[in-house]
């Protein structure tokens, strides 16, 4: 965690300048079931797409709540606009996110451009709760309790692929484009000729006491 917080560094960019400070957040979306890395979401709350560091930041309208910080832990509320239906599908496919990895950035902007110079500023939260209404997502950042993690993070099922389909786990490259990760169904690792590759553990036996 870095060693002041994000109230600090924006007070102390409040000097008269002709650059913008611009929040961007970096989401590392998880699979629940299995624990693995789904994909890397990239948002900023600019007026256009920025590019960060070579990276393509999607502009979205969203604010953050730092009215609950004190002392040296961080809570954030994140409140996303999103009428466009960005985020809501990842929520409900997701588990609501929880566990989810979101870097917080602020940004340095020049006029007229659409490149950040500088990235002033990174602090790494945890998606804590989250909800949905009326187009906005709240999300509820902050630090990870090393407590709330699953060990080992991926979890081993009998009747579901913990692989991430058409990941290198999964090593599918075929012409179907889903999977319903199971072994046996019409439209799983059999349907598909993958079988060696199915990421569930069939063998586990289920007892009823």
């Amino acid at each position: 965690m870095n060693n002041v917080s994000i109230s600090t560094v924006l007070e102390k960019n409040k000097i008269s300048s002709e650059n913008a400070l611009v929040f961007a957040l970096e989401a590392q979306v998880l699979d629940p079931f299995s624990g693995s890395f789904v994909e890397t979401v990239y948002l900023t709350n600019h007026t256009t797409d920025l590019t960060i560091e070579g990276q393509n930041y999607v502009r979205i309208p969203f604010m953050l709540d730092l009215s609950n910080e004190a002392g040296e832990v961080q809570n954030v509320s994140l409140n996303i606009e999103d009428q466009v239906g960005l985020m809501t599908p990842y929520l409900r496919q997701y588990r609501g996110l929880v566990g989810t990895q979101v870097i917080v950035k602020l940004v340095t902007v020049p006029p007229e451009s659409t490149v950040a110079s500088s990235v002033d500023f990174a602090e790494m939260f945890n998606v804590m709760s989250s909800s949905a209404a009326n187009y906005v997502v709240t999300l509820e950042l902050g630090a990870e309790n090393p407590l709330t993690r699953a060990c080992p993070r991926r979890t081993q099922l009998r009747d579901r692929c913990s692989h991430t389909y058409r990941s290198v786990e999964c090593g599918y490259t075929g012409s179907m484009q889903s999977c319903d990760l199971t072994l046996n169904g019409a439209n799983g690792c059999q349907a598909h000729n993958n079988t060696l590759r199915y990421g569930g553990s069939p063998s586990i036996t289920v007892r009823n006491l």
